[in-house]
């Protein structure tokens, strides 16, 4: 718990009319590049799908790929 407590991301949260959680998105920079972030990046990834959520991590998306992860939701 206390290496996720920690923890800053910046994120979206997508949920349909009754707020149940259809995607999380992380905006990323250059910063994740480097091999601290990534290891990071994985980790938030696991915690995050291992509770259930789909993660897409990106450096940004259009419209077609936010409704493409969202299909079959």
């Amino acid at each position: 718990f206390i290496s996720v407590q920690f923890m800053c991301i910046t994120y979206f949260v997508i949920c349909d009319k009754n707020l149940n959680v259809k995607l999380i998105i992380e905006l990323q920079d250059n910063s994740h590049t480097k091999e601290n972030r990534i290891t990071r990046d994985n980790f938030i990834k696991t915690i995050l799908e291992g509770c259930g959520y789909k993660l897409l991590q990106t450096y940004n998306i259009t419209e077609e790929q936010l409704n493409s992860n969202l299909k079959y939701q």
